[in-house]
């Protein structure tokens, strides 16, 4: 159960980094939607809302805001009420109640801390290092994905691990925005980070990025190809490119989507055809609305043996590719079920300029039953602890290799 949570909150900051980098066709929802205004409830007892709803709804509505009115009357004449953002963690809070999937919020654009975010993740040390940050909710810096395989991972370094000092200086005492850049530097240059991991706390030397990786990796084992990706994203695209141009021989071939939370959807399904030469993915909104995404690569030979290793945290863009290659290059599945995230998510910006990242519809792939809430399972299952991926100890590989001799 606590895996499976660690793999919602990572797959979930997936969907929250590719929604404030803006999603497909969200012009669709620049319009304002907001029904109400819970900090109006919160601070003076009143609601406002727009002429689209109905009075029922807005007595409704209104009556159980007048409840936090009530509230903070009572705490107001009883010690007084904490300051800061009452509003925006009411609306967060709220939203969370009543959404029925794990992807749904609400978020607004930050002032300083969004700035240094988005700072820091685009930052040359982060993207070569392989990680990404976001505030912690007790003031320090949380590592939101550490990706494996790359410097900060081979360093020690973890996702949900938190940055409490930066060179002995205190990350919540000095903020989040005045000391986050001091991550990043030159090279090869050494940084002493102060970590919490599970309630432990060590000291890590770090080394910053000093050479390129990319989130596809490949390698020849015996006479197989070996295809590691780690995300889907147009980077991704050309690294698997050059992964295949080198293993253009060989036809017998593993992919390792262990782990990959997914990525863009357009990747997943273009990364697909340039694995098996054809790829389809439909997207239908509960509304209604159908978007097709669609590649085809007429000089692709689709006559390899495919082995494709997966878990659960095997997600969204990822579960696309998988099904795609099951599909029309039969590949064989080997490890365990994956995550299961058949849907996807749009965006609508809310009349206080914030914004509700909402699921919108669900995907179809060639005509397999959606895997949402359920996953896709293997063909061959290995159960594994995760710590011995990689390692010699790694049965789900071998498994794999023994499987295509």
């Amino acid at each position: 159960m606590e895996e499976k949570r660690k793999n919602e909150n990572e797959i979930k900051e997936v969907a929250k980094e590719n929604a404030k980098s803006g999603a497909s066709r969200a012009d669709k929802f620049s319009g304002y939607i907001v029904a109400f205004l819970i900090g109006a409830g919160v601070a003076g007892g009143t609601c406002w809302y727009t002429m689209s709803y109905t009075q029922r709804e807005v007595n409704s509505v209104g009556k159980d805001f007048i409840v936090t009115k009530e509230c903070r009357d009572v705490l107001e004449q009883n010690g007084g009420v904490a300051e800061g953002k009452p509003v925006r963690s009411a609306i967060e809070a709220y939203v969370e109640s009543i959404a029925t999937d794990p992807f749904t919020f609400y978020y607004e654009d930050e002032d300083e801390q969004t700035s240094m975010v988005a700072y820091v993740n685009s930052s040359g040390t982060a993207k070569l290092s392989g990680f990404q940050v976001a505030p912690a909710d007790d003031g320090n810096i949380l590592l939101t994905e550490v990706t494996e395989g790359m410097p900060a991972h081979k360093q020690g370094l973890r996702t949900n691990d938190e940055i409490a000092a930066i060179n002995g200086a205190s990350v919540s005492e000095t903020g989040f925005e005045n000391i986050a850049n001091k991550m990043l530097g030159k090279d090869g240059t050494n940084v002493t980070f102060t970590v919490l991991r599970e309630g432990a706390e060590f000291d890590l030397e770090f080394v910053r990025a000093s050479e390129m990786s990319t989130s596809v990796e490949y390698k020849s084992i015996g006479d197989v190809a070996y295809i590691h990706i780690k995300e889907f994203g147009q980077l991704a695209q050309g690294n698997l490119n050059a992964a295949l141009q080198s293993a253009k021989n060989q036809k017998k071939m593993i992919i390792d989507l262990r782990d990959n939370g997914g990525g863009e959807t357009v990747a997943g399904v273009y990364m697909a055809a340039q694995c098996c030469g054809h790829a389809k993915c439909v997207a239908t909104e509960f509304d209604g609305d159908v978007e097709i995404f669609e590649q085809d690569f007429s000089d692709v030979e689709n006559d390899r043996d495919i082995v494709i290793l997966i878990n659960d945290g095997t997600a969204s863009a990822s579960e696309i590719f998988t099904a795609v290659l099951k599909k029309n290059a039969d590949a064989t599945l080997v490890g365990t079920n994956t995550y299961g995230k058949g849907v996807f998510q749009r965006e609508m910006l809310l009349s206080n300029g914030g914004h509700l990242h909402f699921t919108a519809g669900t995907f179809e792939v060639e005509g397999w039953d959606n895997w949402d809430g359920v996953g896709i399972a293997p063909d061959v299952e290995v159960p594994m602890d995760k710590e011995l991926i990689g390692t010699d100890n790694d049965i789900q590989l071998k498994k794999a290799i023994a499987l295509l001799e």
